[in-house]
Formats: structure tokens, C-alpha cells, sequence
């Protein structure tokens, strides 16, 4: 397990742990599990009578869950399968912030080649030469040498898994319950990104930025200047004045 530095906004870097071997492995059985499942019940419900079973065009239509398996729940469920959520780990870009759909495409397209089973299997029935076996373990390579536990995947879509439960990202939501009459004190809070939001949500929860009142004072001081805004108020209640106004203005 390696620790990243990444880069936020304002210049601000967060400490994340990348997820470990083992939770990348136990991830991937639980998903290849939940595969077999399915596979087991759609043979037994809707195959079994067939002929030709999976090679039929039933088949193959029902094999297309399996195919796009990981591309559309990292997709829809913010770079998490259901392996990764038990696992608590999850894919992040590499620059800081959410994967783009590119990103997650590019990792699922090179799946072959980091995870080549095809190959394994080719090799040891006789079908290719056994000498390839060794290319079998290049994604394992990758992720071992590379600096971020990264495999080839990883790389090449700009990626990298990290462990949730070491700390929450900046993509945690900026949510907050506000009472009806609230009103935004300062309206050029809009001009920030939603990174930035949940970066300063990230700083706020963060128990270690909140004990060192130098660090949150430079913070603060980018803030005001990007923002151009001047306040008496002290670190955390202008952090957290800035996350109640941008639920207030982002919510009309």
C-alpha cells in the first residue's frame, strides 16, 4: 500500500492511501463471483433448453452484462463495483477528482491485458506457447513497480485506486441542511468548482487541518484572494459560511 499525494484546489495537497494487493484481489473475486451467479442462473432459466447455449444469440445478449460489467457500475456508481464497495476501495483520477467516463473506458478496454485469463488459458491447453505465460502477470508487474499501485489500466487512463476508508475523497458530498430564511453572505462563492466545494468540505472534516491553525489560515488567505472577498471571521466559520451559501445559491 503506497501513500499519493494529490493536488486539490488552491494549490491544497490531501494525503490518500492506494487500496492494497489483497483488497484489489478480494474486490475482484467478489465481482467475479457475482458474474458466475449470474451466468449459473441465466444458463438455468433461459439457456439450459437451447442447443447451442451461450453461443446462441440468446446467449450472447445475455453475456453482455458480464462484458460491460465493470465499465458501467464504475460509471454509474462513482468508480465502485460491488467487489469495491465491500472492499471499501474505489477508482479515482489520478490528477484529483472524478473519473471522466473516458477514463473509466480506457481502464475497461485494457482489462484484457492486465487481467489476460484468455491467455492463461490459450497457454496452458497447449493452444499457444508456453513461454507467453509470462505476459500473464504484466498488469501484477505494473502494479507492484509502479509508484501508485497502479496497473497497466491505471496508467494509461490517468487512474488509480485508493482505500475509502482511510479518508474521504473531495468527492463526498457538499450537502448541507439549511434553515428556510438562510441567506448567502458571500454570492462569489459561485465561482468555485464542485471540486473546490468538497475540498473544503474534505479540509473541514479533516481533524488533522482543524488542529493546525497555520495551515487553515493559508488556506483561507488563497480562498479570500481568489474569491476576493474580505471577512473578519475566523478560519472554520468562513469555510463553512462558504459551504452554506453554496447550497443556498446552488439549490434556486
Amino acid at each position: 500500500m503506497a501513500i499519493v499525494r494529490l493536488n486539490t484546489g488552491f494549490n491544497i495537497e490531501i494525503d490518500f492511501k492506494t487500496a492494497a494487493f489483497h483488497q484489489r484481489i478480494l474486490a475482484w473475486c467478489i465481482d467475479l463471483t457475482i458474474q458466475f451467479f449470474y451466468l449459473l442462473m441465466v444458463y438455468k432459466l433461459a439457456l439450459k433448453g437451447l442447443p447451442d447455449g451461450f453461443m446462441s444469440w440468446v446467449g450472447i445478449l445475455v453475456m453482455l452484462p458480464v462484458l460491460f460489467y465493470n465499465l458501467v457500475l464504475e460509471t454509474w456508481f462513482n468508480g465502485q463495483t460491488p467487489g469495491k464497495m465491500i472492499m471499501k476501495i474505489g477508482v479515482t483520477s489520478a490528477d484529483g477528482g472524478q473519473p471522466s467516463f473516458s477514463q473509466y473506458l480506457l481502464r475497461w478496454i485494457f482489462r484484457p491485458i492486465d487481467m489476460p485469463w484468455w491467455l492463461l488459458a490459450a497457454a496452458t491447453s497447449g493452444g499457444w506457447p508456453a513461454l507467453t505465460l509470462v505476459f500473464c502477470f504484466g498488469g501484477i508487474a505494473c502494479y507492484l513497480y509502479s509508484g501508485k499501485s497502479q496497473r497497466i489500466g491505471d496508467l494509461l487512463a490517468g487512474t488509480l485506486v485508493i482505500d475509502k476508508r482511510a479518508t474521504s475523497t473531495w468527492n463526498d458530498t457538499a450537502f448541507m441542511e439549511l434553515d428556510a430564511g438562510y441567506s448567502a453572505r458571500f454570492p462569489q462563492v459561485m465561482r468555485l468548482s464542485d471540486r473546490d466545494i468538497n475540498t473544503i468540505k474534505q479540509l473541514l472534516l479533516s481533524s488533522a487541518v482543524r488542529r493546525n491553525s497555520d495551515y487553515l489560515l493559508r488556506v483561507t488567505e488563497k480562498i479570500k484572494t481568489a474569491l476576493q472577498v474580505q471577512t473578519d471571521m475566523d478560519e472554520i466559520d468562513f469555510l463553512e459560511t462558504l459551504l452554506r451559501d453554496y447550497n443556498q445559491l446552488s439549490s434556486r
